[in-house]
């Protein structure tokens, strides 16, 4: 029963546009049309009677949908209101009309009283549906161009909060129209850190430091054919750099306080951020020929992030970040695509030297990012011949000077990434000298104490 009853409330969307057309065309006969006529008079009562139906069956499946809970309260109660108070007065308005009780000038009152209604209902409505802001939003826009990419090459990182100067504008501008005060599908909201931290139906939203058991990245990342995919298809969706930020987020704690500075480093940054600066020097001017979509599409529903680097563009960006565990078979997969690959991602991916072979035939690569896998010096050699690499990224992993020095073929390498890996502090001037052009990270750097950090002492355990 309760599933009947939700059904019928959801046919409140497509309901509700019935009154609102109808009392329109109302309104306006009232101010056009002599009703004393016979045939005219027909004509509005009909009319009349048809609005007032189906506004009150808008109003009673918008109580059922209502039940859903996923509507502010506040929000909600004055939307009712309204929405009931359009199909009472439309059906006193055509009570009164029917038994010839009405004048021309009051005729004219009422449909000035309902049309106030239907606006206040339809604001209210959207509101509900689309964020608090869905009206206001275009004019507010008007003064304003595109959102750039954040520079933050320019920017003080000492001075810049993660989340409120960061995280929370991503949120505001992609997710809080549905996950906001005003909606809040799948019972989540978006809009406040206490909200974030409590998830929704689905479970938790975010897991501070685990990006892997959390329902935000995981939705993100999902093909955007599926129905759980989010932000929905039809909705604009997040960049490569609102997305490598939010992840970078998660990953590093989720702390809704704490300034950049005292979260990562600007190379870390650079890091997750993908080198955006870079776009310029390892995009191709050659374009491959067209991929095989069908296969595209079949890695994608398979959980493979795959996008065009840019737009009508035949090279892709490709990331195993949502599949890791799969990541070595779906590389077989992808071998196909080996001419249209141009970034590739397997950061944190249950991928190590058996991963060699596919490698190697992804000649076009300039971006690779291995961090936090399992490879070893022995990949390398793989690596050494994909001499269009610009970036790459060996976070984490188990490789030595004698591994690293093997790259020095890479003549185009301009970041190499090799933080909490086997190379020795004794090593890295010996790495420099071999490789002059380019910026090694090497992350002996020291992340400072600030004021605002604090420290929380725990007994120990018995």
């Amino acid at each position: 029963m309760i599933h009947l009853l939700e059904f019928f409330g959801r046919l409140h969307p497509m309901l509700v546009h019935l009154p609102i057309g109808i009392l329109t065309l109302v309104i306006g006969w009232t101010f056009v049309f002599d009703f004393h006529k016979k045939k005219t008079f027909r004509i509005l009562n009909f009319t009349l009677g048809a609005a007032s139906l189906t506004a009150a069956a808008s109003a009673l499946t918008g109580f059922l949908l209502s039940k859903s809970g996923e509507y502010d309260e506040t929000i909600l109660s004055r939307h009712q209101w309204l929405g009931i108070s359009v199909a009472t007065v439309s059906f006193l308005m055509w009570f009164l009309f029917f038994r010839g009780l009405l004048t021309k000038g009051t005729l004219k009152l009422f449909s000035v009283l309902v049309f106030v209604l239907l606006i206040g209902t339809g604001h209210l409505g959207a509101s509900l549906t689309h964020g608090s802001n869905y009206l206001s939003e275009p004019l507010s826009q008007i003064a304003k161009t595109d959102d750039p990419h954040i520079n933050f090459a320019s920017m003080d990182l000492s001075k810049t909060q993660f989340y409120p100067d960061v995280i929370r504008p991503i949120f505001e501008k992609r997710c809080v129209s549905c996950h906001g005060e005003g909606k809040q599908k799948g019972k989540l909201r978006l809009d406040q850190p206490e909200y974030i931290l409590k998830g929704g139906k689905s479970g938790k939203a975010i897991e501070p430091g685990k990006q892997e058991e959390g329902e935000l990245l995981y939705r993100i990342y999902l093909s955007l054919k599926d129905k759980d995919h989010m932000p929905p298809k039809e909705k604009p969706q997040l960049t490569e750099q609102e997305l490598a930020l939010l992840r970078l987020w998660i990953t590093t704690g989720s702390d809704f306080n704490k300034l950049i500075s005292s979260t990562v480093t600007r190379q870390q940054l650079d890091s997750a951020l993908g080198h955006s600066n870079e776009q310029a020097v390892d995009v191709p001017a050659n374009e491959p020929p067209s991929p095989d979509w069908d296969l595209v599409n079949s890695l994608i529903k398979k959980g493979v992030s795959i996008t065009a680097v840019a737009q009508g563009s035949n090279y892709l960006s490709v990331s195993f970040i949502s599949v890791p565990k799969e990541s070595t078979q779906l590389m077989s997969e992808l071998l196909s695509l080996h001419q249209n690959v141009l970034w590739l991602t397997l950061s944190d991916c249950k991928v190590g030297d058996d991963i060699l072979l596919s490698l190697r035939q992804f000649n076009n690569l300039t971006r690779l990012s291995l961090d936090n896998t399992k490879i070893t010096n022995l990949s390398l050699t793989g690596v050494s011949s994909l001499t269009g690499l610009v970036s790459l990224n060996l976070k984490g992993t188990d490789v030595t000077f004698d591994g690293i020095k093997n790259l020095a073929e890479l003549t185009k390498l301009r970041n190499l990434y090799l933080y909490q890996t086997k190379v020795s502090k004794e090593d890295h001037e010996r790495l420099k000298i071999i490789f002059k052009n380019t910026r090694i990270d090497f992350g002996d750097y020291t992340v400072p104490t600030l004021e605002t950090d604090t420290l929380m002492v725990k007994p120990s355990k018995k």
